[in-house]
């Protein structure tokens, strides 16, 4: 629903740090985290509820529930995918022979937390 809302700058934030408890008619219910409470006042609010209104195809209001009831909002879906990403490739990397020879041969060393898995 973000992407089709096409949210972007604080509202999208906003959003992305949201997650989502459950849509009631016309009442959609996201938890927020208190790190992220002061993104709920103000215009952001007014662009979130407009844009997901145009998604849902009615007028919405957002109600926001401090805590985590929704689950994994969508920042912290992405940063724990990276991270596992990021895991991944430095398995890869200590694994791979032609690194292993390096290692064995000229005593070199892959710097922690210098892999980046590739992107695309």
């Amino acid at each position: 629903m973000i992407d089709r809302a096409e949210l972007g700058g604080p509202a999208g934030e906003l959003a992305r740090n949201s997650s989502l408890i459950a849509i009631e008619g016309s009442l959609v219910r996201l938890a927020l985290r208190a790190t992220h409470e002061h993104l709920s006042e103000g215009p952001w609010l007014v662009t979130l509820e407009q844009r997901l209104g145009t998604v849902l195809g009615k007028a919405v209001k957002v109600r926001f529930e401090r805590g985590q009831g929704g689950g994994e909002s969508p920042a912290e879906q992405r940063a724990r995918a990276d991270s596992e990403r990021r895991q991944a490739a430095e398995v890869a990397v200590q694994g791979d022979p032609v690194v292993q020879s390096l290692i064995d041969t000229f005593g070199a060393r892959v710097i922690p937390d210098s892999v980046r898995p590739i992107e695309g």
